[in-house]
């Protein structure tokens, strides 16, 4: 299977050190960071978006994105993670190098057209204008009881 890695380096001697001595233009290939037309063009040919992070994300657009265009995940189970992706129907959550390689293999067990569907159902724009909705309203409501 071919690894295609995009993105910033954020760590310049680690990649230098531990990524580019694997890198070949056949099998493991480094593409830089990428744009929206990028990222769609790479998820319109992925099997599979890996999101081996061990810094927890506050939020992962990326794994939206990736699901949104029908892409599972496999992310380390880190963050806010676990309310994008899951676990086994979107992607697959896991805590190890090791355990990530064995969800590459289990990768077909994902319905691509569920990964659609969650981003539509939690991760719409409706879904979004709604959430802050509610949030100013709560923030609203307590700031009106505490003038009273």
């Amino acid at each position: 299977m071919r690894l295609i890695i995009a993105g910033i380096i954020q760590d310049k001697g680690y990649f230098r050190e531990q990524i580019q001595p694997h890198l070949d233009d056949q099998n493991i290939l480094y593409i830089g960071p990428v744009d929206v037309k990028g990222k769609n063009e790479v998820f319109a040919r992925a099997r599979a978006l890996l999101h081996l992070n061990t810094i927890p994300e506050r939020f992962g657009l990326v794994l939206v994105e990736a699901n949104a265009a029908g892409v599972p995940v496999i992310a380390m189970d880190r963050g806010s993670c676990r309310e994008v992706i899951k676990d086994g129907q979107t992607g697959f959550l896991v805590d190890s190098v090791t355990e990530a390689i064995r969800a590459v293999g289990r990768i077909s067990e994902i319905d691509r057209s569920a990964c659609r569907s969650r981003v539509r159902r939690y991760f719409s724009i409706e879904k979004l204008v709604d959430g802050y909705e509610r949030v100013y309203s709560t923030i609203l409501d307590l700031e009106a009881k505490r003038r009273t």
